[in-house]
């Protein structure tokens, strides 16, 4: 029987843009990231909106939450 391979993701250099409001606001080049960590929704990264499948039968989609957001913290490893 084979061996099973790792099934961590290999790591690429990216690109990341923040936007807030639709507006860009900051960009960062060469950044280590997941390999198509952002594919996997195919919007990227959503904090506080979700336009695909909701993550609760609470609220239907298109969601923009209109609260007040105090920090965020994204940690790839």
């Amino acid at each position: 029987m084979p061996t099973a391979k790792n099934s961590k993701p290999d790591f690429i250099t990216a690109d990341i843009k923040l936007f807030v409001d639709g507006k860009s606001v900051a960009n960062l080049t060469g950044i280590k990231s997941a390999f198509n960590y952002s594919a996997m929704t195919g919007f990227g990264l959503l904090v506080g909106r979700n336009i695909g499948t909701p993550v609760s039968q609470e609220y239907k989609v298109p969601f923009n939450f209109t609260g007040k957001i105090e920090k965020v913290v994204i940690e790839i490893k």
